[in-house]
């Protein structure tokens, strides 16, 4: 089990891609949609899966009227954003999703982004080549319940209690330093500071690929916003789903726009997407109505049991299909 102590900011498990860039918090603005309605204000931060509705905005294809994306810093700032009512949606991890629920927000997700499939991973150092190695040993890895699920899995696959090795709460940043001292033995990683630890020699012990479904970003949406801001949602998803299929029909043409909307290299972006599988449009209604309950409840418990979570979830109504684009998947 891991330690009780909870701090707010390790939600944003997600910090390596959103420090590419320092964003200020956009005021939103006026406007209204073409059926009279207010504009459904969509908090983002910079993770690549959650930019494709951003895409299409900049070139035209996103009613402006209908949609606001407002940039924040933090999945910390997008969830107060959301208590606060000055957002109505926003892209989440399904932890961070339900952690709101717990705390009585009532969010929905409209849409599954991503499923983690070997970008969160247990690497080891170099006295550690094996899973079953790992018992007696010092694990570093950041407080949040992806970090917890993962390493969960792979003591079920190496057949160790959690009481047979020592969880270290220790931020991302430091993981290579810790690892490359003997700090610990291991680290739950992902992204950037993973690639730099496999360049530097450490193995892959375990990842999310052994663990489908349990891992992925979601597109939320306050449970009382939806029907006020029905117009909006529908034109985001649109474009989220028009932009993904551009993306995974013909990259080369959706790079530059993703690249200069996160500051970086065309050549950098598609290394954003490793380990990643982007769930396509004909999946969203198996996800929505079926998948999603069945990875909630397994995360869960795992944030109950590290005390991740103050109080369970309400795990009812989790999904709702009912804006998504009409030639969604209909098999549930």
């Amino acid at each position: 089990m891991l330690p009780p102590a909870r701090d707010a900011v390790t939600l944003d498990r997600r910090r390596w891609l959103r420090a590419c860039a320092a964003l200020a918090v956009v005021a939103p603005l006026a406007g209204c949609a073409r059926d009279g309605a207010p504009p459904l204000r969509v908090a983002g931060v910079d993770w690549a899966p959650y930019l494709f509705a951003e895409v299409e905005r900049v070139a035209g294809r996103l009613d402006a009227g209908a949609v606001r994306l407002v940039e924040m810093p933090s999945s910390t700032d997008c969830l107060t954003a959301l208590h606060a009512g000055t957002v109505e949606a926003a892209g989440l991890t399904l932890d961070e999703m339900l952690d709101a629920r717990s705390r009585g927000l009532d969010l929905v997700a409209v849409a599954v982004c991503d499923e983690s499939q070997g970008a969160d991973m247990l690497l080891g150092g170099p006295r550690v080549a094996s899973l079953a190695a790992l018992r007696g040993r010092r694990i570093g890895l950041e407080r949040g319940a992806v970090g917890a699920l993962l390493l969960q899995g792979a003591l079920q696959a190496a057949g160790l209690r959690p009481d047979e090795i020592t969880p270290v709460d220790m931020p991302m940043q430091h993981h290579r330093a810790a690892l490359a001292g003997g700090e610990v033995d291991a680290v739950v990683t992902y992204g950037a500071a993973a690639r730099a630890l496999l360049a530097q020699g450490a193995r892959v012990l375990f990842d999310s690929a052994r663990m489908p479904g349990a891992i992925v970003d979601v597109l939320a949406v306050r449970a009382d916003a939806r029907e006020p801001h029905a117009s909006g949602l529908r034109a985001w998803l649109a474009a989220h789903f028009a932009a993904q299929h551009a993306w995974q029909r013909d990259a080369a043409a959706v790079r530059p726009a993703l690249a200069a909307r996160l500051g970086i290299a065309d050549a950098e972006v598609d290394a954003l997407f490793t380990g990643l599988t982007l769930v396509p449009l004909a999946a969203q209604r198996e996800w929505l109505r079926v998948r999603l309950a069945r990875a909630a409840a397994d995360l869960q418990a795992v944030m109950l049991d590290g005390r991740l979570l103050e109080r369970p979830a309400p795990l009812n109504a989790l999904g709702d299909d009912a804006y998504l684009p009409p030639d969604a998947g209909a098999s549930a």
